[in-house]
């Protein structure tokens, strides 16, 4: 009796010594392997994407953007043919479009205007970047895809007025469409770039329809032309990855957990989550770097140029040496 009393005793103090150990030396353990990762997405922020502000252009934008004129628009697919048959034919010749798209154009152009007037006659729209450098999977962003339906109606507008010799207007919508595009470029997100994608090939298809570029767009069509994707996109495929690590990293549910207001069993609720908590945030730290190393490799093994030329197989035996 002696003896078992004794041997769970000394079972339970290896149990709690092995506890105190995983959650004060793990803990220790992960954030040491973690700083320089820290150290290295802050130093990335730095120096890819920068702290800016919303300013005041783009806050009085999403007044306008946040009435969603253009989610309503009807008969998109007729709007979607008829832009590619126009945009894409090298002539310049273009199509009288359907009747209901004409009535498209009268019920739509107040609001056009509004948002002309509003972009044109002010600084350029700036959103800002702070909530990135601690975004997790849960953080919601914007997602400007208002800005794409913004940009279809614009095409149907300048094609509409290229055929009735208004060229001026066209060019104020050109201007409208490359302020927005370059604001958005600027988000690294992956709908941003895909939006500002989008900008671009109508931008383009309309530029063919044109029989006269002013001087000051040509740089700009050249930028068009020779714009780097790549780097655009593989600094918003690298905030994912943060975004993952935030979110691992940040143990978000639990935090979700300790703090639900739930005035039943609050107190044993809470101090549960807190029990849980401790254990597993040393794991939660070892997830985030874990993913990081083996994410950071992905991006370093991808061609600069050309994502086919990606070897999937000398990728996997580098990650088996991790």
């Amino acid at each position: 009796m002696k003896n078992t009393t004794r041997l769970l005793i000394v079972l339970n103090i290896t149990l709690i010594s092995i506890a105190l150990l995983w959650v004060i030396g793990g803990n220790i353990y992960a954030q040491q392997q973690k700083q320089p990762i820290d150290q290295y997405r802050d130093n990335f922020f730095e120096k890819k994407i920068g702290i800016v502000k919303t300013n005041q252009s783009a806050l009085k934008l999403e007044k306008l953007r946040s009435m969603n004129y253009f989610n309503k628009l009807n008969d998109r697919e007729a709007i979607k043919l008829y832009l590619e048959h126009q945009l894409e034919n090298q002539l310049k010749t273009i199509d009288i479009a359907p009747q209901k798209i004409h009535h498209i154009l009268t019920d739509f152009e107040p609001k056009v205007t509004a948002i002309r007037h509003q972009i044109l006659t002010s600084d350029p729209p700036q959103w800002g970047t702070e909530i990135y450098l601690n975004q997790t999977r849960a953080t919601p962003l914007p997602s400007f895809l208002f800005f794409a339906n913004l940009q279809q109606f614009l095409a149907l507008d300048s094609l509409d007025k290229i055929r009735s010799g208004q060229i001026q207007e066209v060019l104020d919508n050109l201007e409208l469409s490359w302020r927005i595009r370059e604001s958005i470029r600027k988000q690294p997100t992956l709908i941003a770039q895909l939006v500002s994608i989008i900008i671009d090939s109508y931008l383009i298809g309309l530029f063919r329809k044109l029989d006269y570029v002013p001087p000051e767009w040509q740089d700009r069509i050249n930028q068009l032309l020779n714009q780097d994707y790549y780097n655009s996109f593989s600094i918003s495929n690298e905030m994912e990855v943060w975004a993952a690590y935030n979110s691992l990293s940040n143990l978000s549910i639990y935090f979700k957990l300790i703090n639900k207001d739930d005035n039943q069993s609050q107190n044993s609720q809470n101090i549960f989550a807190q029990f849980i908590y401790l254990f597993h945030k040393p794991y939660g730290t070892f997830s985030a770097i874990d993913l990081f190393r083996k994410r950071h490799l992905f991006f370093q093994s991808i061609p600069n140029k050309n994502f086919c030329d990606f070897d999937s197989e000398k990728f996997k035996k580098q990650m088996n040496n991790l």
